[in-house]
C-alpha cells in the first residue's frame, strides 16, 4: 500500500484528459499495429530457407508484400494518432461544456496544422515524415490545435455576442468556426516558426555527450544505460524508441566513417540478451502474468502477445496490456533493461560469454538466437538467465498491479450499477453506450449469462415468505441472486434491465420458473403444503410464443397445479398491447395461474393493467410502505388501493414490512398479506424450507434459528417479534 501511495501522483497524471486521450488512441491503433509488426515479421522471414520447396520468386514476393503492409501501417499511425487524439479531445471538450463544438471540424483544423508542420520539417535521412517518428509531433499537434480552437472559439462566443440560429445546423457550425479556426493555424504557424529558430541537432548532441561519457568513465555502460533509458522512457509514453532515436542508434552502435563508433556491441546484440521479447523484456512481464495472475483479460492479452514476443514484437502488450502511461508498470518496464545491461556487459567484458560469432536476425527467437548468436550454449545460457532476472522483476509489480486493478475494477462496477439503475428509471439505454458505463454493462451481462448457461451456484433463487393477516404463511416470492466471482453480490434490478434490453430476460425467465416449479415440488416432499409459489414476469417475455408450453411442462414435470403458481408481471418495462403478448396473458389465465400486478400504485399505467387484465393480487410499491409511517399522502394512496382491490376481489399484497408499527398500520389500512424482513428476509431453498415448516407449527411471525442465507437484502439481525 506505501507503492500504492508513491504511484498515486502518477496515477492522478495519468488520468489527466490528455494522457488520457493519448492511452485510449494509442488502443485504438492496436490492430493496425499488430498487422504492421506481424507483417515485417513475414517480411523479414527468410520464407525460402524455411520453406525449401518454395521458389525463390515466390518467397521474395511474399515478402515484398508483407513488406508493403508493415511500411503502409507504420506510415499512417501518426495521422491517424492525430485524428483520433484530436477527435478525443473535441468530444472531452463539448462533454465538459467548454465549448458548444462540432467535433470533426476540429480534426479536420489540426490536419492542416500537422502538414504545416510536414513541410516545415526536415525528416531524418531515409525515414518518411508520416512514419512512426512523426508519432510524438502528432500528438503535440492536435493538443495545441484544440486547445487554441477552444479558447478560440470561448473567446468568439462569449455571451452578448450575436448569434445567427436561422442557418442550416452544419452550416451554422461551419460559420462560427471559421475565424477559430483562422487563429488556431496562425498560432500553429508562428510557434512552430519561432521554434524551428531555437532548434538544434539533438541527436549530434547526444552522440557527442555518449562519445565523452566513454572517455570520462573509461567504460561504455553509462552510455548504454543512458541509450536504454532514452528508448524505454519514448516506449513509455506509447512512441517507438528505436525509431525516435534513430540517429542517436545510428552514431552509438553503427560504424561511423573516420570517427569510429561509440560502442564495441551492435544494435542487434542489445536487442538480443536485453529486449528479450521487445523493448523492456516484456517476454518476463508475460510469462509473469501467465503463471501468476488470474485476471481473465490480463491472461488473455498475454497468451495473444506470446507469440509475437517469442519473434521480439511487442507492441500487443506494449498498447494492449497497456503498459504506456501506466504508472504501476513505469518502475520494472525502466528497470529490468537497465539490470540485464549491466548482467550482459559484465559477462561479456569479464569474458564469460563470448558474442556475435554468428550475426542473427532481430526476430530469432530467445535461446535459439543466443546459442546462434554465440556459437556455444552459453549465448542461450545468458539470454535464459536474463529472462528469468526480468520475470521475477516484473513479479511483485504484477501482483500489485492485479491488486489495483481489481480494487479499481470493483469501483467501476459500483459506478456502473447506480448509473444503469439511474438510467433505467429514465427508461434509457445503456448497453449501446461506448463509455465506461456501457462497457462494465455489456462486461456484467456476458459474464451473469455465462455463469446462467453453465448452471454456476453463483446464480440461484432466494425465497422470501409472504404471511397474511393471522401470520400463517400463505406463499414466497422467488428472487434472483448473482454472486459475482469477484464483485459480490449485484443488485437483480440491475442484471434484469440490462436483460430486458438485451432481450435475454426470456431465458432468464424460464429458468427461473423452471427453478421455482422444482424448489416447490422438493417442499411439497418435505410436508410444506397450501403454499403460491410467486415469480417475477417481465412484459417482454409476453412476446416469448414458447412461454406457456415452458410453464405448462415445469409444472407437469414438478406435478404442481397451475393454481401454486403466481406470475407478478413487473412494470419495469410497458405491457404491449399486441396480439401476441394479449394472447399470451389470457392463456396463462385460462391455464388457471395467478397473476399478480407488482408495484401498483405509482406507475402511470397501473390501472390501465388492472382493468385490461385479470389479475388476483396486487403488490403496493414499496415507496409507499416504507413512508407508511412518515407520509400521511402514502396512507391516503394505500387506502384506496385496498378499497379498489376490495371492490374488484383482489387481494392486496405489501412488502418491505420492517417492523411491528408498520405492520400494524397496513393491517389497519386494510392489506391482506405481508411480505418483508419483521418475518424473514430472502432465504436459499433448505433454509426456507426449514423456515415454513417451523411457521406451520406456530403461528404468527417467526424468527428462525437458520442462518438466512447471505445476499444484497440479508440485515444484520433477525427480527423477533412478540
Amino acid at each position: 500500500m506505501g507503492l500504492f501511495r508513491f504511484l498515486a501522483p502518477l496515477q492522478r497524471l495519468s488520468c489527466h484528459r490528455w494522457l488520457m486521450a493519448i492511452r485510449n488512441s494509442l488502443v485504438l491503433l492496436l490492430p493496425v499495429t499488430v498487422i504492421g509488426a506481424l507483417a515485417g515479421l513475414i517480411g523479414s522471414c527468410p520464407l525460402s530457407a524455411l520453406f525449401p520447396h518454395l521458389s525463390t520468386e515466390f518467397g521474395a514476393d511474399v515478402a515484398r508484400f508483407a513488406m508493403q503492409i508493415s511500411n503502409a501501417s507504420y506510415g499512417i499511425l501518426a495521422i491517424v494518432m492525430l485524428v483520433l487524439v484530436s477527435h478525443s479531445l473535441a468530444l472531452d471538450a463539448r462533454e465538459r461544456g467548454a465549448a458548444v463544438l462540432f467535433p470533426p471540424l476540429v480534426v479536420t483544423v489540426a490536419l492542416v496544422n500537422f502538414f504545416v508542420f510536414t513541410q516545415m520539417a526536415e525528416p531524418l535521412p531515409g525515414l518518411p515524415v508520416l512514419g512512426t517518428v512523426s508519432i510524438l509531433p502528432a500528438i503535440l499537434v492536435a493538443i495545441f490545435s484544440v486547445e487554441v480552437f477552444v479558447a478560440s472559439l470561448q473567446f468568439w462566443q462569449r455571451p452578448g455576442r450575436p448569434q445567427n440560429y436561422d442557418l442550416d445546423p452544419n452550416l451554422h457550425f461551419s460559420a462560427r468556426s471559421i475565424i477559430p479556426a483562422f487563429t488556431t493555424v496562425v498560432l500553429f504557424f508562428l510557434t512552430a516558426k519561432g521554434l524551428s529558430l531555437l532548434a538544434f541537432d539533438l541527436s549530434a548532441w547526444l552522440g557527442a555527450q555518449l562519445l565523452l561519457s566513454n572517455d570520462v568513465w573509461g567504460s561504455q555502460l553509462p552510455g548504454l544505460l543512458v541509450v536504454g533509458i532514452l528508448s524505454q522512457a519514448l516506449w513509455f509514453v506509447g512512441l517507438h524508441g528505436p525509431h525516435m532515436l534513430d540517429s542517436v542508434y545510428r552514431i552509438a552502435f553503427e560504424l561511423q566513417p573516420g570517427t569510429g563508433q561509440v560502442f564495441e556491441i551492435t544494435s542487434s546484440l542489445y536487442n538480443l540478451y536485453v529486449n528479450i521479447g521487445g523493448s523492456g523484456a516484456t517476454l518476463g512481464l508475460l510469462l509473469a502474468i501467465l503463471f501468476h495472475v488470474r485476471q481473465r483479460e490480463a491472461r488473455r492479452v498475454a497468451r495473444f502477445g506470446l507469440l509475437p514476443s517469442l519473434f521480439n514484437i511487442n507492441e500487443p502488450i506494449i498498447y494492449g496490456l497497456p503498459i504506456v502511461l501506466n504508472p504501476l508498470y513505469l518502475i520494472p518496464f525502466m528497470l529490468v533493461p537497465v539490470v540485464l545491461t549491466v548482467v550482459s556487459y559484465c559477462c561479456v567484458h569479464f569474458g564469460l560469454v563470448s558474442l556475435d560469432v554468428v550475426a542473427v536476425p532481430w526476430m530469432t527467437p530467445p535461446l535459439l538466437g543466443g546459442v546462434l548468436n554465440s556459437g556455444s550454449w552459453q549465448g542461450g545460457a545468458l539470454q535464459l538467465f536474463n529472462l528469468l532476472l526480468s520475470t521475477l522483476i516484473y513479479l511483485p509489480f504484477i501482483r500489485l498491479a492485479e491488486q489495483h486493478q481489481q480494487s479499481e475494477n470493483l469501483n467501476i462496477v459500483r459506478r456502473a450499477v447506480l448509473g444503469i439503475e439511474a438510467l433505467k428509471q429514465r427508461q434509457r439505454s445503456v448497453l449501446d453506450r461506448h463509455d465506461e458505463l456501457g462497457h462494465a454493462a455489456r462486461k456484467l451481462l456476458h459474464e451473469f449469462m455465462q455463469d446462467i448457461d453453465a448452471g454456476a451456484s453463483r446464480v440461484y433463487l432466494a425465497y422470501q415468505p409472504q404471511h397474511d393477516r393471522s401470520g400463517a404463511v400463505v406463499g414466497v416470492e422467488a428472487l434472483l441472486r448473482w454472486e459475482h466471482r469477484l464483485f459480490g453480490f449485484i443488485s437483480p434490478a440491475v442484471i434484469c434491465a440490462l436483460a430486458e434490453e438485451s432481450g435475454q430476460i426470456k431465458q432468464i425467465g424460464r429458468w427461473a420458473i423452471a427453478t421455482a416449479c422444482r424448489q416447490l415440488h422438493d417442499w411439497k416432499r418435505s410436508g410444506v403444503d397450501s403454499l403460491r409459489m410467486s415469480v417475477n414476469l417481465s412484459p417482454i417475455q409476453l412476446k416469448d410464443t414458447s412461454l406457456l408450453t415452458a410453464i405448462a411442462a415445469s409444472l407437469a414435470a414438478n406435478q404442481l397445479q397451475s393454481h401454486e403458481l403466481c406470475l407478478e408481471l413487473t412494470e419495469s418495462q410497458h405491457v404491449p398491447d399486441d396480439p401476441v403478448s394479449t394472447a399470451t396473458l389470457e392463456g396463462l389465465l385460462a391455464m388457471g395461474i395467478h397473476l399478480e400486478m407488482d408495484d401498483f400504485g405509482m406507475g402511470y399505467s397501473s390501472m390501465l393493467y388492472v382493468r385490461r387484465f385479470k389479475f388476483s393480487s396486487i403488490k403496493l410499491d414499496g415507496s409507499l410502505t416504507k413512508e407508511v409511517l412518515q407520509d400521511n399522502h402514502c396512507s391516503d394512496i394505500i387506502c384506496s388501493v385496498v378499497q379498489l382491490g376490495r371492490a374488484l376481489g383482489i387481494r392486496v399484497i405489501a412488502e418491505y414490512v420492517e417492523t411491528r408499527e408498520q405492520l400494524q398500520v397496513l393491517e389497519n389500512l386494510g392489506c391482506d398479506v405481508f411480505q418483508g424482513y419483521l418475518y424473514s428476509p430472502a432465504l436459499a431453498g433448505e433454509r426456507c424450507a426449514d423456515y415454513l415448516l417451523a411457521s406451520q407449527r406456530v403461528a404468527g411471525p417467526a424468527c428462525t434459528s437458520t442462518e438466512a442465507f447471505p445476499g444484497p437484502e440479508t440485515p444484520g439481525d433477525c427480527l423477533a417479534v412478540p
